[in-house]
């Protein structure tokens, strides 16, 4: 039996549509059971008093989510789902991730107002806590879909963007460990220490930057996310955007308007408490947050154009506004 060429071409596409699919399947339980395991652990070591506060009943949510994530992942559910996901439920799948850092926004501003133990909350989200952790491995995770999808020569040019990109999200992903001192608690050469205003081995804490300049630098990097995400929409509704192309790249998705917008919001809201004006419920120690799901909105776009790039489309097929 011999197949059409766009049969031929649609089968090669569903086959490596598949096998991309499976591949972020495991790699995410593999995530969930890590992740898992450190809320878990987390919760034990406030339930031993380790670190000089009591239990409370945030924390002990906190760490049945751990181990609901960790059963997800030892059994492979994200995998067992995926593989029996279909493209076409792609659009509801792309709603439910637009809508999510909304949720969790109000669900944070509820949790704040009525928020009385600020101590333990800044450790959560302190640099060296769990949502750093996260962010770097977000960026991580990310940086290497970026390079998967730079070595694929489609286009030479695009590709070298993507190595660069993956590099840049690579550099950023290091920087929120301090390019390992966190782990290996090194200290800081001398030159280094002498122009870094917390004494640690990375950029963004560099006297010259840190403080308001790299908050406003930070703030128009989120501001021009958002403001991309929104000319997507615009060029792809007027269908000048094609896949597996460098605005491809560049412009991310509308539906991660609000992985970036948010976090715009609150780094402006941060830049106003440093000009001595007063924002209600908002801490420097927010920025962590901010961050986590600015990698999570990163990553979630690598992972978009790691499963749709490279993939010869039918002439019938074209990007649709939520892509």
């Amino acid at each position: 039996m011999h197949l059409a060429p766009n049969s031929y071409k649609s089968l090669k596409n569903k086959d490596e549509y598949d096998q991309k699919i499976v591949f972020l399947g495991r790699i995410a339980d593999g995530c969930f059971i890590i992740f898992g395991i450190a809320l878990v652990l987390t919760g034990i070591a406030r339930f031993l008093n380790i670190y000089g506060s009591p239990l409370s009943a945030p924390q002990i949510a906190q760490s049945l989510l751990g181990l609901l994530l960790f059963m997800v992942g030892f059994f492979r559910k994200v995998t067992s789902l995926l593989k029996t996901y279909q493209r076409t439920h792609a659009n509801n799948f792309k709603r439910a991730l637009g809508v999510l850092p909304f949720i969790c926004f109000s669900i944070f501003v509820v949790y704040r107002v009525q928020l009385e133990d600020l101590k333990g909350y800044k450790r959560l989200v302190e640099e060296g806590s769990l949502v750093e952790w996260l962010t770097f491995l977000f960026l991580l995770f990310a940086a290497l879909l970026f390079f998967i999808i730079g070595t694929k020569e489609l286009n030479k040019l695009v590709a070298k963007f993507v190595l660069a990109t993956s590099g840049l999200v690579f550099v950023l992903s290091m920087e929120e460990i301090s390019w390992g001192q966190m782990i290996f608690n090194w200290r800081s050469p001398d030159f280094l220490a002498k122009l870094n205003s917390q004494q640690e081995t990375n950029i963004h804490n560099f006297i010259l930057i840190s403080g308001e300049p790299n908050t406003l630098i930070i703030a128009l990097v989120l501001l021009s996310l958002s403001i991309f995400c929104v000319l997507r929409w615009y060029l792809v509704s007027n269908y000048k955007i094609k896949a597996n192309t460098l605005a491809d790249l560049i412009f991310p998705p509308l539906f991660l308007i609000g992985y970036f917008s948010l976090g715009a919001f609150v780094y402006l809201g941060l830049i106003l408490q440093m000009k001595g004006i007063e924002v209600p419920i908002l801490i420097p120690s927010d920025q962590e947050l901010v961050e986590c799901f600015f990698g999570l909105g990163v990553l979630i776009h690598s992972c978009r154009l790691y499963i749709n790039w490279g993939h010869d489309l039918n002439p019938t097929e074209r990007i649709t506004p939520l892509n």
